[in-house]
């Protein structure tokens, strides 16, 4: 009977090849993945925002009353520290003050988003939105709000929402600086 030498497995240099290969393509494709998951947190987070804000603007007309969307670290009350990254709130804002009152059931919470995205209001919009009865936005004087929050990830990337005074909201990609 004749003996079957013949090799079944990888050579030292073989194997040693393969892996080069692989952590050469690993380098290529672990920043680009990075990058697409970056982006990828910030349309989640513009989408759950901007869902947030016509919501609020539905919830005001259906109740015929004003409904506030506010930054809120706690979940609880309303807060003028820090960003809108930390997480915010909806409510049915009875008394037209602009805060969640004891008792008042909210209609949407948000959890703080991922650290490496920042949500930042200019003035008009800083801490809150607040709608009417008709849908517009208005501060509870009654003198119109309209602004922009902005979103932005490590990598420059943005989206911002960009709220009229007819309460309406669009989304724009831009770049951060």
């Amino acid at each position: 009977m004749e003996k079957n030498t013949k090799n079944q497995g990888f050579t030292l240099i073989e194997a040693l090849i393969s892996l080069l290969i692989i952590a050469f393509l690993s380098t290529v494709a672990v920043p680009s993945f990075t990058r697409y998951l970056a982006a990828h947190r910030l349309r989640a987070a513009s989408f759950s925002l901007a869902s947030a804000l016509v919501l609020g603007r539905s919830a005001a007309v259906k109740i015929q009353g004003r409904a506030v969307l506010c930054k809120s670290a706690d979940h609880q009350l309303c807060t003028t520290s820090d960003a809108w990254d930390q997480g915010w709130i909806l409510f049915h804002d009875h008394n037209n003050d602009a805060q969640r009152d004891p008792g008042t059931e909210p209609l949407v919470l948000a959890e703080p988003g991922h650290e490496s995205i920042t949500i930042e209001g200019n003035f008009p919009v800083k801490n809150y939105v607040s709608y009417t009865h008709t849908g517009q936005a208005r501060y509870p004087g009654g003198a119109f709000q309209a602004g922009t929050i902005t979103l932005c990830n490590s990598y420059r990337q943005g989206r911002s929402l960009v709220l009229s005074a007819t309460g309406r909201v669009r989304s724009a990609e831009i770049t951060c600086p």
